[in-house]
């Protein structure tokens, strides 16, 4: 070209483009075709910022429909199960397509202790689920965490300090499960590429450890009546075992025989 005329394409501070012109004629520009040209950038710089919003809020429209659709599929399946080896990995299926995360894992306290158990995993099987999953939960900036039961995004696991030990993973999401006032447990989950989790991602989250929590409670009242149901039935076989004693003895009994049917009794009721 011979003559070349050029306007950037602003939107506020930001720099999006540039909008040029080019002829080979000589002098073919003048300040009539610049004043029109940044009148056009102007233009062409807004349209493009209503794209890329539109494009920002459908994304995040849509991811909010996967998550709502997700929360949805765990309330279904709690409503079907009682079974925590059943219902935490269906969890944490539904956790991976809602933020397409790399690994993610559930632990669950043991007891009044500090220790951890693994009790689901996705992304990594076997043995290596559980030594990854406890090297992460003991690494010191994730137990401090735990301790407060608060939640925590890294954006960047290869310039947090100090380290915590998940290879692969460039970036993790925790949240508590909080049950009766106290953290029952963890759902963890890491990304290969930094900064995958934000806001929204964390919300969720949140949303399925209380659906866990509600989960964990469901199981310990189910098993708390099965408890007592057992209690209760032994009570009342060791009530008709008494009165069956009560039936069978006869003053004129033998005291061998006697003290065998007491025995036998005894040994029935208590199982």
């Amino acid at each position: 070209f011979r003559s070349y005329l050029g306007v950037p394409m602003m939107i506020g501070d930001e720099l999006i483009g540039t909008l040029e012109l080019g002829h080979n004629d000589i002098g073919r520009f003048d300040g009539d075709d610049e004043r029109l040209l940044v009148i056009m950038a102007a233009q062409a710089a807004q349209a493009i910022k209503n794209v890329r919003r539109y494009e920002a809020t459908d994304e995040v429209l849509r991811e909010r429909v996967r998550e709502l659709t997700a929360l949805q599929r765990i309330s279904r399946e709690l409503n079907s199960t009682l079974e925590l080896s059943q219902l935490l990995p269906a969890m944490l299926q539904e956790i991976g397509q809602a933020t397409s995360c790399s690994q993610s894992f559930v632990a669950l306290k043991l007891g009044e202790a500090d220790a951890f158990s693994l009790v689901a995993a996705e992304g990594v099987e076997g043995a290596d689920a559980e030594s990854q999953a406890l090297a992460v939960l003991r690494a010191p900036a994730i137990t401090s965490v735990v301790e407060r039961a608060d939640s925590l995004i890294i954006d960047d696991l290869r310039l947090y300090q100090p380290r915590i030990p998940w290879p692969e993973m460039a970036s993790l999401m925790l949240v508590p499960i909080l049950y009766e006032n106290r953290v029952a447990g963890v759902i963890v989950a890491g990304d290969t590429k930094p900064y995958a989790f934000g806001h929204s991602a964390i919300e969720f989250m949140r949303s399925v450890a209380d659906q866990a929590a509600l989960a964990i409670g469901n199981a310990q009242h189910f098993a708390e009546q099965v408890r007592q149901r057992e209690l209760l039935q032994q009570r009342a076989s060791l009530l008709n075992e008494v009165l069956e004693i009560g039936n069978a003895l006869r003053a004129d009994m033998a005291l061998d025989v006697l003290l065998e049917q007491i025995a036998f009794s005894v040994s029935e009721a208590a199982g």
